[in-house]
This record gives structure tokens, sequence and C-alpha cells, in this order.
């Protein structure tokens, strides 16, 4: 007989099964591929999360190259709030997946709290309580990318945010970093999406565009073309590609620590 959790599991397992694969029509050939890992890893974080028995937890994907791994570490971190969330009892499977992680880990775990957060319908400043405080920017980024990435209709139709007290910095961040993988480093719609919200969000939004760039490679001519694109904003575009070449950079070291 199946017990609650693993009825939890099984509906979690199915809950991407539909999600396609991006077109790479018109899309650049690398960055395309880069996007289509980008997805592989974080549904492979998710489904592992979901199979190890909780000791597994602490050193679940540390064999995982740095490229994929901040993807992978959100996908898991989403499954197991979303498990302790919906199963009865105390909830301790999060906690153990985040002990012993680093500062980058623990961020882009709270990335992944942030998509489960949106998909069970919390409130913006929601988060369980394994974690600190410090991390609900990462937590608001990653709740705003899920609203950006499963509801794009709204960046040019009823618009974001949609509930009362989205709106922040990290919001916009997250809806941009949103908008580089739904039109996966197109320059055109990209540009013609961010011009559509006020002046005084653009800049965060091109942030976040400017750290997915850099996250999912940094390719030479996604940095160059969304350069270009930037304008104004160039400065805003450049500290997102900063910040997301430091992430990498130090799961890079964290990575030649554990081999």
């Amino acid at each position: 007989m199946s017990t609650h959790a693993d009825r939890v599991r099984m509906r979690l397992s199915r809950l991407f099964r539909d999600i396609p694969q991006p077109s790479p029509i018109d899309v650049h050939r690398e960055i395309y591929g880069r996007v289509s890992d980008a997805r592989a890893y974080f549904l492979r974080g998710f489904s592992e999360a979901l199979k190890v028995p909780p000791e597994a937890l602490p050193k679940l994907l540390q064999a995982t190259p740095f490229q994929g791994r901040g993807f992978a570490i959100e996908g898991a971190a989403m499954a197991l709030t979303l498990m302790d969330e919906l199963s009865p009892g105390p909830h301790s499977r999060l906690c153990v997946l985040f002990d012993g992680r680093s500062t980058e880990e623990q961020t882009l775990g709270a990335m992944g709290i942030g998509w489960a957060s949106a998909r069970l319908g919390k409130p913006l400043g929601w988060s369980p309580t394994v974690l600190g405080s410090h991390y609900m920017s990462a937590v608001v980024d990653g709740y705003s990318f899920h609203q950006g990435f499963f509801h794009p209709s709204r960046f040019t139709g009823r618009g974001f945010p949609v509930r009362e007290n989205e709106l922040s910095p990290f919001y916009d961040i997250g809806l941009g970093r949103a908008l580089w993988f739904v039109h996966i480093g197109r320059v055109e719609p990209i540009v013609h999406t961010i011009d559509g919200f006020l002046p005084d969000r653009r800049k965060q939004l091109w942030r976040g565009v400017g750290t997915a760039c850099a996250f999912t490679g940094n390719t030479k001519y996604a940095a160059a073309q969304m350069g270009k694109a930037a304008a104004k904003f160039m400065s805003n575009f450049q500290t997102g590609l900063e910040t997301g070449t430091q992430l990498l950079h130090n799961l890079a070291k964290q990575t030649e620590k554990i081999k």
C-alpha cells in the first residue's frame, strides 16, 4: 500500500512532464543548447530530490558539473519544498538538503523555494522556517521567475505584478531572468517587452537578463548583442552579467574542492 508521501512524490513527478522543449527557430544555436541544458539540469535536480532517501540529500548533486549545478539545486529545492508542504508532519527534507551547503548553493536553492512558493499560491513574503531571512531576496527572485516563465502573456497583457505588494527590485530581476529563457536570448522580443515597462523598472529587468545570460554560459554573441540593445541600461545589464559570472566562478571553485 502506498503511503501519503509516495502519492505526493508521484504527483510531483508529473509536474513538469508536459513542458515542451524550446523551439530552435530563429535562435542562436549555442544559446539554444545552453537553455536546453539548463532545463534538463533543473528537471534532473527536481527528479533526483524526490527519489533519494533523506540521508543522501546533503551530498545530492555534488557530482553535477558546476555549469548545471545551480539549476539542479533550484530544481531540488523546489521539489523538496513542495514535498514538505504537501506532506503531514515536520518539514525536514529541505533542511537536510541545505545542510552544509555553500552560500551560493543556498542562494540558488532559495530561488527554487520561490518557484515552489509561487506554485503553491503562497504570499510573496513566505518562506520555510529552515531558510534565513537574508535569503528572502533570492526567494522573491525565484517566485517572479516562475510567474514570468509560466505566464509569459502577462508581460504584454495583464502585466506584472498581479498581486498586492509583489513589486520590488528583486521581483523585476526575476522577471528579467525569465524573459531571457522565454525568448531564448532573442534580442528583439526582449527589448520590446522591457520597453513596455515603466522606465524605473527597466534597470532591474536588464540586470536580470544579464544574470541569465551569464548563467547560461555568458556567450560572447549574447553579451555583445544584448549589451548593444540595453543602451542606457548597459550598466545594469553588466551588473547582472557580473553577478552570474561570479556565481559560476564560485561553483567552479567548490567543484575543485570536492575533487
